[in-house]
């Protein structure tokens, strides 16, 4: 039971990082037209 929380916790802290990473990357590449970039 232990292990598995800890699992969980571990798991969600790596897509947390991941996400923000990705975020990040978006922004910089798309960093004026966002809004179509995503729509198109």
């Amino acid at each position: 039971m232990l292990f598995e929380a800890r699992t969980v916790r571990v798991v969600l802290f790596i897509a947390r990082v991941w996400l923000s990473s990705v975020v990040v990357a978006l922004r910089s590449f798309v960093p004026d037209d966002k809004e179509c970039w995503l729509l198109s």
